[in-house]
């Protein structure tokens, strides 16, 4: 029986993509797909919920109409400037989430188990 009904694509010919990059990627990717997905968002929200504050949420904002929009419109892997622009925002919001000192802690922590700074 499924096999007498023609593919979506022939019988709505606009449709040549999927309009949910969710379940596409879980489509495509299986469990595996969707796994990483979800280690990516728990991580992100991770970053903003460590150390919430004003830029986080700012940027979070400016995220929220990208995500949604490849929920319902273009996925990502149509636009690479979105693709950018998210990892861009999301870079910004880790790096706000670390404190100066201890962003300089670490570098020096790493310079020194380098054994290239002396104390």
């Amino acid at each position: 029986m499924a096999d007498s009904i023609p593919p979506l694509s022939r019988r709505v010919p606009g449709l040549t993509y999927p309009h949910n990059d969710l379940l596409f990627w879980w489509v495509e990717g299986g469990a595996v797909a969707l796994l990483g997905l979800l280690v990516l968002g728990v991580s992100g929200f991770w970053l903003l919920l460590r150390r919430p504050g004003v830029r986080q949420l700012a940027l979070l904002a400016c995220l929220m109409p990208i995500l949604l929009h490849t929920q319902l419109e273009y996925p990502l892997y149509q636009s690479p400037v979105h693709w950018l622009f998210v990892l861009i925002l999301v870079n910004l919001a880790g790096s706000l989430s670390v404190r100066r000192t201890d962003a300089t802690a670490r570098i020096h922590r790493a310079l020194h188990a380098a054994g290239t700074l002396r104390r």
